[in-house]
């Protein structure tokens, strides 16, 4: 390495062990710091011994090293200032080591995530969750879910990035002081697990590319909490944002397995390969504010040698592929507000599971990673809408969602019995006067009722609640904007049970219960 050597006051200061004692100075401070923090410090430290070395050469340029002078800049008291500016850049160059490279500009990390939980009590014990997939959330689950997700990008160069990607989600009881996984409803799993690119498709810079496991974006009826379109959440590879048009596609193959489930013991299964074809095409313009999105998806098994045996028994059900197609427009208006409408058909498992009353997510299975029932590609459709509005120059809000569902020779679930037609029709709306930025008052009111009809004998099941709320909030939107703390009393009282058999303690079909909660997602 070339050297210049600067004398001052008689003594000789080269300008790399000028940077070593001034990264040294600060050597006691850096135990404390990760090793970016230190590189960037020691960075910092090269740049001020850089800084002063311009400083001595400007007030004694005849300090070039001799035995050095014939492979550096030669500093002239005769140049002009642009090129005496240029040989000292030069000599920095040559003489002071640079880490730009190594540390980032920014670390490229966040911590992002999602939780739930509070306070409750009933008017006679424990409060219990009913139908909340029909009737609507506030003041009717009592979980602590969360959602924590790590996301590092961890290359970054020409257009290209390469990003890492963690979810860690799960459920801590609300009711134990301990709240030990695998106890009292507390559990804790990875369900992203996945690597995302950009700008490695060639013709599509702005394409992104995954594998890994990951459930891509779902769509959620967020007053029902559950999925109006979902994917699967197994191991998976896809493009995301490949332009097409006006608007974009997304295309998935994802892998799901599944226990293969006896008609008579359940406990007896068989390990069943399945994938899924998920096809999405997003961000259609129509209108000032309204979009359209395509959603498409096929899952089919992958039969292993012990699924055949089993299946051409008589102990096991028939496996049917199965299909969704939907239809989604949204409505942003200029307010904040919004309005999604959607509709759906399905065949076999995916229509069954429309019918389900608790959540209707459309699964292809059932339960905790199990397929079975009897499936004669019977249909569903069904109507969604969600959505919330301002009124009365935006001192009232009100949330919606509306969800009408119908089939015809489907599997019944809840039941366990063939050849099942239903109908059902959810309603909730939840308005609320705005008092200012950080405090509403307001109702959530839900109403469903749904007949499943088998062997001309009609299953029927029904019910309301009532929730009056004031609510803690740093914004207005109801579905848009968190975090967000309710005080809550609530009135539930199942109607009609056919179908679930369900009841509150000492059998009653009514439940009072009061509660706090505070729900918070952070981007």
């Amino acid at each position: 390495m070339n050297s210049v050597t600067h004398r001052t006051s008689g003594r000789t200061i080269k300008p790399l062990c000028l940077a070593v004692l001034l990264a040294l100075s600060g050597a006691a401070n850096a135990q404390d710091l990760t090793v970016q923090q230190q590189m960037e410090q020691l960075q910092q430290q090269i740049q001020q011994a850089q800084d002063l070395l311009k400083q001595l050469a400007a007030k004694n340029p005849s300090a070039v090293d001799s035995k050095t002078a014939h492979t550096t800049p030669e500093l002239d008291a005769t140049q002009s200032p642009a090129q005496t500016a240029a040989v000292h850049e030069e000599l920095s160059k040559q003489n002071l080591p640079t880490y730009t490279k190594q540390v980032p500009v920014e670390s490229g990390f966040t911590f992002t995530g999602y939780f739930r939980g509070g306070w409750a009590t009933g008017g006679e014990g424990s409060p219990e969750s009913y139908a909340i997939g029909s009737l609507g959330r506030f003041g009717n689950e009592y979980g602590g879910w969360y959602d924590l997700n790590l996301n590092q990008r961890v290359y970054q160069e020409n257009g290209r990035e390469i990003s890492a990607h963690i979810q860690l989600d799960g459920n801590e009881t609300q009711s134990r002081t301990s709240g030990l996984f695998g106890e009292d409803d507390s559990y804790l799993q990875f369900s992203e697990l996945y690597v995302r690119t950009k700008g490695f498709i060639p013709g599509a810079p702005d394409a992104e590319f995954w594998v890994g496991r990951h459930a891509i974006p779902v769509y959620e009826i967020q007053m029902l909490d559950w999925k109006g379109y979902k994917a699967a959440s197994a191991a998976g590879v896809g493009f995301d944002k490949l332009a097409l048009g006006e608007g974009d596609v997304s295309i998935a193959l994802l892998r799901e397995d599944f226990d293969y489930l006896n008609k008579t013991n359940k406990d007896d299964d068989v390990d069943m390969n399945s994938n899924t074809i998920d096809v999405r095409y997003k961000n259609i313009p129509i209108d000032n504010g309204l979009t359209l999105e395509l959603d498409g998806k096929y899952q089919f098994a992958n039969k292993s040698s012990s699924v055949d045996d089993a299946e051409s028994s008589s102990d096991y059900y028939d496996i049917k592929d199965a299909y969704m197609l939907g239809a989604r427009l949204h409505q942003a208006y200029s307010d904040g507000a919004f309005d999604d409408i959607s509709l759906q058909y399905a065949n076999n498992s995916f229509a069954s599971n429309f019918a389900n009353i608790s959540g209707a997510n459309a699964d292809f299975g059932h339960g905790t990673n199990s397929y079975y029932g009897h499936h004669t590609d019977g249909y569903a459709f069904r109507v969604m809408t969600q959505g919330e509005n301002y009124f009365f120059d935006k001192n009232m809000i009100m949330a919606h969602a509306f969800v009408y569902a119908q089939g015809d020779d489907l599997y019944d679930y809840q039941l366990e019995n063939d050849h099942m037609d239903f109908k059902s029709l959810r309603a909730v709306v939840r308005p609320a006067y705005i008092w200012n930025q950080y405090n509403q008052s307001g109702v959530e009111l839900g109403y469903f009722t749904q007949t499943n009809t088998i062997d001309s004998l009609d299953y029927k099941e029904s019910g309301y609640k009532a929730t009056m709320f004031h609510t803690f909030k740093v914004a207005t939107s109801m579905l848009q904007s968190r975090p967000e703390i309710r005080f809550y009393t609530t009135y539930l009282k199942s109607e009609d049970n056919d179908i679930t058999d369900f009841s509150f303690d000492s059998g009653r079909n009514d439940q009072w219960s009061f509660g706090v909660q505070a729900e918070l997602w952070w981007l």
